[in-house]
């Protein structure tokens, strides 16, 4: 993401920051890994004397964006092929080639404001940090176990009703344990001046400089 926003000709001049925090799952437990990442509308001059904000319409071009991230992306996948060390599904039979193939089709990257509404930088942070906190599955979900059975409540977005998906115990454990994070593995991980080591400093610089922080959205 960095080598994104440092790569793109219309980047901000300045030392951004930003926290990505990592879901691997859906409401039903299955296996759906993606990426939340909160982005200040701006970044901090390379003198930090001055906040340099974000074009009011959009943070950064989304084409020039969902390009870059394809590269580089496909470029780790790459060295990961030439070391041996990418796994790779055995039915693809020439994975150079899929390689290749996606270099010459559009990326998406997913990044726009927030809902009507919901553009407070209060709201955006509550909303994630509910899913940093919690365990992977909460008891209100589980609405009873019997008979070997698990009934797992969930809210379908796309009809806007609260349904029930009935698991057997063996089933909903191996959901479960896909959302165990490896070793090494971090939930949250915090960049360029949001970083561990000076982020408390730089934070209250920045609130102190004339400029206000607008935050941005995105999900890749």
């Amino acid at each position: 993401m960095i080598a994104c926003v440092k790569n793109n000709k219309r980047a901000m001049q300045g030392k951004a920051g930003f926290f990505a925090v990592l879901h691997t799952k859906d409401q039903r437990l299955n296996y759906h890994p993606h990426i939340h990442i909160v982005i200040p509308g701006g970044c901090l001059s390379a003198n930090k004397s001055k906040w340099i904000p974000s074009n009011p319409s959009f943070l950064l071009p989304v084409r020039k964006l969902s390009a870059d991230f394809r590269d580089m992306l496909l470029l780790y996948f790459r060295k990961e092929e030439k070391a041996e060390t990418l796994r790779i599904p055995k039915d693809i039979v020439n994975p150079k080639s899929l390689l290749d193939f996606l270099k010459t089709i559009k990326w998406v990257v997913n990044s726009k404001a927030p809902e009507k509404g919901k553009s407070k930088p209060q709201f955006i942070l509550r909303y994630l940090s509910r899913y940093v906190n919690k365990t992977v599955v909460s008891d209100n979900s589980i609405r009873r176990i019997e008979n070997g059975k698990v009934y797992l409540e969930y809210f379908d977005r796309k009809r806007k009703l609260r349904k029930t998906e009935i698991l057997s115990e063996e089933l909903f454990i191996k959901r479960l344990v896909f959302h165990f994070l490896p070793k090494g593995f971090k939930r949250v991980r915090f960049y360029g001046f949001m970083a561990n080591r000076y982020r408390a400093s730089m934070l209250v610089l920045c609130r102190m400089l004339p400029e206000s922080i607008t935050l941005r959205t995105g999900a890749r």
